[in-house]
């Protein structure tokens, strides 16, 4: 069988994505790095990932990187609203699952793997790793706003860790703001609150960056692909691992 049928076959992406995946240099054939899409294997083959340290360690995870669109929940499977998992088509196997959570009007990056482990560390509120967003106010954050999310803001039920929030333009006359905002956490609804709680109102979010990891501009809503080895390295160094941990 051809090694980019094999892969794909196997859930590691459409024919095209693991093309590109084999012609990074990431796949390896028993031992050796492998960039020929037609090159034959078989049962006795031992298909390994090659990246991004060189290692020949069976590849037994998949990672993706997913443009959600609004009006699909982050969850496996639910029985009456479409879920994320659902955009991934004949892509989709056993074990897959979203790290984290994006509200369903929310869009932006989101990423799949059956990698329990860094799905847990990613996660995981000790490992602060960063998430970004873009949002749409209705209403312009001033100086002691900004102070406000940095220094943390005490909820009823929580108090959020330090956040940061970037001006990228403001109305005046339409009284509405366009933001970058920074977490380190993924507490329910916390960019939403953390905008109302200094004056404002989110009316469109989408995360940009997650882990270091930025939206591929190129993905279209809806749209998704496996991460490329560099990608993958960010990901793990926010999680604290290292690409071998198992």
């Amino acid at each position: 069988m051809r090694l980019d049928k094999y892969l794909a076959n196997n859930g590691f992406g459409s024919r095209s994505e693991v093309k590109k995946l084999i012609a990074s240099g990431r796949i390896t054939v028993d031992g050796t790095v492998v960039t020929d899409p037609a090159f034959k294997v078989g049962d006795g083959n031992t298909i390994g990932n090659g990246m991004p340290d060189n290692n020949s360690d069976f590849v037994s995870h998949v990672y993706y990187m997913l443009n959600k669109p609004n009006g699909y929940i982050t969850a496996a499977s639910d029985a009456k609203d479409r879920t994320v998992m659902e955009l991934l088509g004949n892509n989709r196997r056993s074990g897959l699952s979203p790290v984290g959570r994006l509200d369903k009007d929310t869009e932006g990056l989101l990423i799949i793997t059956d990698d329990g482990k860094l799905n847990h560390f990613l996660t995981s509120p000790k490992r602060d790793v960063p998430k970004k967003y873009y949002a749409l106010l209705d209403g312009i954050p001033d100086e002691e706003g900004i102070k406000k999310l940095r220094e943390g803001v005490a909820f009823k039920d929580f108090t959020s860790r330090p956040a940061v929030l970037e001006i990228a333009s403001c109305d005046k006359a339409a009284g509405t703001s366009e933001v970058y905002i920074t977490v380190t956490e993924g507490k329910f609804h916390e960019v939403k609150r953390l905008a109302i709680s200094i004056g404002c109102e989110v009316k469109y979010l989408k995360r940009v960056s997650f882990g270091g990891v930025d939206l591929d501009p190129e993905l279209k809503a809806g749209e998704f692909r496996v991460l490329d080895p560099c990608e993958l390295e960010c990901l793990f160094a926010s999680a604290g691992m290292k690409p071998d941990d198992k």
